[in-house]
């Protein structure tokens, strides 16, 4: 013990270095009782015995909680909202509208020019303030199409889930797996 080594002696002194060691809880039970401890000898037997009543009542306690649940000791403090795995994002712009949108420097939320959709956010429900946009010169390449397995995932982002379902069960009859 660093008490020791350091030659203290006293039990006023061993008492403090004792206390400070103790939980808050712990040390007030110690000062509640009628006859306080005097020694640090008597300090030793209070407080081991107000712990094991503690550790004996938690058991009790915690016995008759029920086997097998676990208390969550962090509760978080935002959760965000689950998303409906079956809502259609009705309003979302496609692949192809968005390419267009970007080259002819038109707003994402409301289509205009002259404004980003980013302005939209701050105003809060206000009209946006035209401002210039810069816009690339992009020339038009017909000879790039939009792919098959675009068009394809764009068809299956407007079906109805049963309508997924049994195309997808169709598709597995085929052997398109």
């Amino acid at each position: 013990m660093l008490t020791a080594r350091c030659g203290i002696t006293e039990d006023v002194s061993l008492i403090e270095y004792f206390q400070e060691g103790l939980q808050n809880k712990l040390v007030e039970k110690v000062y509640g009782m009628e006859h306080m401890p005097k020694t640090i000898d008597e300090w030793y037997e209070a407080t081991s015995r107000f712990d094991n009543q503690y550790r004996r009542a938690r058991a009790v306690i915690n016995r008759y909680k029920g086997v097998g649940q676990t208390r969550n000791l962090v509760t978080p403090r935002y959760t965000p909202p689950t998303k409906d795995p079956n809502a259609m994002d009705v309003d979302r712009l496609s692949t192809s509208e968005r390419e267009k949108y970007m080259k002819e420097g038109r707003c994402f939320t409301c289509g205009q020019t002259g404004h980003r959709a980013a302005d939209h956010k701050q105003d809060k429900g206000r009209q946006p303030e035209r401002r210039p946009v810069r816009t690339a010169e992009v020339k038009e390449d017909s000879t790039k199409e939009v792919s098959n397995i675009a068009k394809i995932k764009a068809m299956m982002a407007e079906l109805e889930e049963n309508d997924k379902v049994k195309l997808l069960e169709d598709m597995a009859e085929k052997d398109f797996a």
